[in-house]
C-alpha cells in the first residue's frame, strides 16, 4: 500500500464498507440536503437544483455516530496513520451533492478543465505539507454519474522546501493544460474509499445520469503537519462520541454550536488571540519616542 501510494498520489480500499454502512452513514447526509439543512444552501438554486451542493460537519452535532462508519472507521484511520506513520487529525468533513445535471454546460465538458489540486495555504482544509484525503462515495462514480479522476504521480510534481525552523516553503506545482494532463478513473464503487495524497491533481466529471451522485470528502494531516491556519473547529458531540483510543482525530471541538460551518453572519468563535511581531532584533515591543509607553518596533 505504501509503496503504491508514494509512487501514485492514491490508493484504494476497496469494499471497506458494506452498502448498509453507506446508506447509514449516507442517510442523515442525504436528509440534510433534502430538508436544505446544508452549508451553500441558497434559496432558487437549491438541491435538487443541478449545481454542487456542501455541508461542513454540523451533521455531526445530530448524528456523531456516523463517525465510526467515515473518520473514525478502523480500517480507514488504520490505513492514513500507516501512510502517515503517525497518528492523524482530521481536517476536513465535508459532503458533496451533484444532482442530475451536476457540472453540465451549454458546451460539452473538456477532460481536464477542472483539474486542481487543494493546497490553500490560506486555509484551514488546503494549508497542510503532510496530509490526504479520504473520500467515500455513497454511489458508483460511473461514467455516467462522474468518475473522480486522478493523476498518477501529479503529487510529485510540488516540492516541499526545507524548514527554516518555523515553516516550510512550498513550490507548488501548476497544473498542465487539458491537453496536457494525463487523467485516469479509478472505478470508485459505493464501499470503496480512496486515499489521495493532498498535492494530487484530481477533477470531478459532470453528472450526465438520472440519480445523486453523493459522496463525503474527508482530510487527514498528520499531527506534526498542522495547518498555517486554523484548525477546523468540530462540534464535541463527534468528540465525546468517539473511544477514547481515536479522540486525537478531533482534538479542536467545542459545545456551543460555533463549529466549522458557512453563515450568515460573523461566527464569533474565537475567544482570545495574541498577535507576536518581531522585528531583526528580536525586539517584540520597543519603547516609544516622548511617550511613556510601548510600541511596535517600525
Amino acid at each position: 500500500m505504501k509503496n503504491e501510494f508514494e509512487k501514485n498520489g492514491y490508493y484504494i480500499l476497496r469494499n471497506v464498507l458494506t452498502n448498509a454502512e453507506v446508506d447509514r452513514l449516507a442517510g442523515p447526509i442525504r436528509a440534510a440536503f433534502s430538508g436544505g439543512d446544508y452549508d451553500t444552501y441558497e434559496e432558487g438554486a437549491a438541491y435538487p437544483s443541478p449545481g454542487i451542493h456542501s455541508m461542513g460537519p454540523r451533521v455531526l452535532e445530530e448524528h456523531p455516530d456516523i463517525a465510526e462508519l467515515s473518520l473514525a472507521h478502523p480500517a480507514i484511520v488504520a490505513a492514513v496513520q500507516e501512510l502517515f506513520g503517525e497518528p492523524a487529525t482530521l481536517a476536513q468533513f465535508w459532503s458533496i451533492m451533484r444532482p442530475p445535471g451536476a457540472g453540465v454546460g451549454d458546451e460539452p465538458f473538456v477532460k481536464g478543465s477542472t483539474a486542481h489540486y487543494d493546497y490553500k495555504p490560506w486555509r484551514c482544509v488546503g494549508s497542510y505539507v503532510k496530509w490526504m484525503f479520504a473520500v467515500v462515495p455513497f454511489v458508483d462514480y460511473t461514467e455516467t454519474a462522474g468518475p473522480l479522476a486522478v493523476s498518477p504521480g501529479s503529487h510529485r510534481e510540488t516540492t516541499l522546501l526545507p524548514s527554516d525552523g518555523r515553516v516550510h516553503q512550498v513550490d507548488a506545482a501548476q497544473v498542465p493544460s487539458p491537453a496536457e494532463i494525463s487523467l485516469v478513473d479509478p472505478s470508485l464503487k459505493k464501499g470503496d474509499v480512496v486515499l489521495m495524497n493532498g498535492f494530487l491533481w484530481h477533477e470531478a466529471r459532470p453528472n450526465y445520469g438520472n440519480s445523486d451522485r453523493c459522496g463525503l470528502y474527508m482530510k487527514f494531516h498528520a499531527k506534526s503537519s498542522p495547518p498555517a491556519c486554523g484548525p477546523t473547529i468540530y462540534p464535541s458531540a463527534v468528540h465525546d462520541f468517539l473511544p477514547d483510543d481515536v479522540k486525537h482525530l478531533v482534538p479542536y471541538h467545542r459545545g456551543d454550536g460555533q463549529y466549522a460551518a458557512l453563515r450568515d453572519g460573523p461566527v464569533g468563535g474565537v475567544d482570545e488571540a495574541q498577535l507576536l511581531i518581531e522585528d531583526s532584533d528580536e525586539k517584540l515591543l520597543v519603547l516609544g519616542n516622548d511617550t511613556d509607553g510601548w510600541q511596535l518596533p517600525k
